[in-house]
């Protein structure tokens, strides 16, 4: 993804996103394990931890969340990964480490990995839109804040590859200058200015989330100027 000059962003009004996805993880299956034991989920997600067999718990290594006590099944425990949690507790990266307390010397750790969500709003042609990204996260010192670029194409969704990935934007990939993100919230936020005479155009928009050593990209988001 290529740094270029600014250009003015024009973008239609876009919903902050909401997940309503469940993701299951089965505990002690196999074995004394969590099953998958990485998992890739959105912001607003829940994940929901399924006991199948064996005596656990689930402990976040960040204070975020904590099963209890462990306990055989049946049982199961949730948590949604809302902008609340988030935000009390930021984590590197937006990995969020857990473990089994009882089975910890056997291995028994999972990740639940919060992508960063890209939200869009704006008025009309001539006046200011509002680009946000939640889930940031913070770099591996959890005081270092993320470094966001937003990028925009207005001549298609492609896929392109870059350096971090598949992007759904086509080239040529204008991106603004980065900004850091909050790092007591992980949200990084900014205004642009839309031109008057961008009615009805196209726009491909995405944001790539720097937190060392992590580089991860947002949805990409398809609008048009209102």
């Amino acid at each position: 993804m290529r740094i270029l000059p600014f250009l003015p962003l024009c973008l239609l009004l876009a919903p902050p996103l909401t997940g309503q996805t469940t993701h299951i993880v089965e505990v002690g299956r196999p074995g004394d394990r969590f099953s998958p034991d990485l998992l890739e989920i959105q912001v607003g997600d829940t994940v929901r931890w399924d006991w199948i067999s064996g005596r656990h718990n689930v402990v976040s290594d960040h204070g975020a969340f904590d099963s209890g006590a462990a306990v055989r099944g049946p049982f199961t425990f949730d948590v949604v990964f809302d902008e609340a949690l988030l935000a009390s507790v930021p984590v590197p990266g937006g990995q969020y480490t857990y473990y089994c307390w009882p089975h910890l010397n056997q291995g028994m750790v999972g990740t639940v990995s919060v992508l960063p969500a890209l939200s869009v709003w704006n008025l009309v042609a001539g006046s200011t839109a509002t680009l946000e990204v939640q889930g940031c996260g913070t770099g591996t010192n959890p005081s270092t804040p993320a470094k966001v670029f937003f990028a925009w194409s207005i001549t298609g969704p492609g896929p392109t590859s870059t350096p971090y990935g598949w992007v759904g934007l086509s080239p040529p990939i204008n991106t603004l200058p980065p900004i850091l993100a909050d790092a007591t919230n992980g949200i990084a936020s900014r205004q642009v200015q839309v031109p008057p005479t961008a009615a009805g155009m196209p726009v491909w928009i995405q944001a790539l989330v720097m937190t060392p050593p992590l580089a991860r990209l947002t949805q990409p988001e398809a609008l048009v100027v209102g």
